[in-house]
């Protein structure tokens, strides 16, 4: 392998590297439980325990440098399929507060639009993964579909957060309802038992 050579499949590593560390954070950042993500920064260890073997072993640099490709792409795809997972509950998180009742009437577009996209989304991604989709252009596996798939459940999340007043205003109304309606059942139900004990006392006095 050339130097020049050596040297473009290091940016390609670079790129690729920027890409899946940047997904790591996102997953983090998105994770419920806050959790460091130890099994892909094990693969980042390995990536360049491999670009170091390529620089020492210079007669197998080119395996060396598939092999931290591979250690990236390993990386990238569980990445990619976690953080689709913790933004699927995030967004299922911040809605299951609220009865099924408000959602509808307030938030109708989730169940209208969000819920069936979530499901066609976990199944895009299981069947990206199964698949390990291929850059025509470069014949290289890419995220690039990842990457939409999980744009799409952010722009979600950030969806369902901004309805989040609305939500509340309607759970509000809904508790108002219900406490004037047990207001009115107490009325009622006083009324008659006065009533009740009105004619009884009425008919038993006659």
């Amino acid at each position: 392998m050339t130097s020049d050579v050596f040297l473009e499949q290091l940016r390609e590593i670079k790129k690729l590297y920027v890409e899946v560390k940047g997904a790591i954070v996102l997953a983090e950042k998105f994770d419920p439980e806050d959790e460091t993500y130890i099994s892909q920064i094990n693969e980042l260890r390995n990536t360049l325990d491999h670009i170091m073997r390529a620089l020492e072993f210079t007669d197998r640099s080119e395996h060396e440098l598939n092999e931290a490709k591979e250690h990236l792409y390993r990386a990238g795809y569980d990445t990619y399929e976690i953080l689709a997972t913790n933004l699927t509950l995030k967004i299922s998180g911040a809605l299951n507060t609220y009865r099924k009742e408000t959602i509808s009437t307030v938030y109708p577009r989730y169940y209208d639009v969000i819920r069936p996209e979530l499901i066609q989304i976990r199944t895009a991604i299981a069947d990206l993964r199964a698949n390990k989709n291929i850059d025509p252009a470069t014949n290289n596996k890419t995220f690039s579909e990842y990457f939409e798939c999980c744009d799409q459940l952010i722009q979600f999340l950030m969806e369902t957060e901004q309805a989040q007043n609305d939500l509340i205003k309607g759970e509000e109304e809904y508790v108002k309802s219900k406490n004037a309606e047990t207001v009115r059942t107490i009325i009622i139900t006083a009324v008659s038992v006065l009533v009740t004990f009105a004619l009884t006392y009425f008919f038993i006095s006659n």
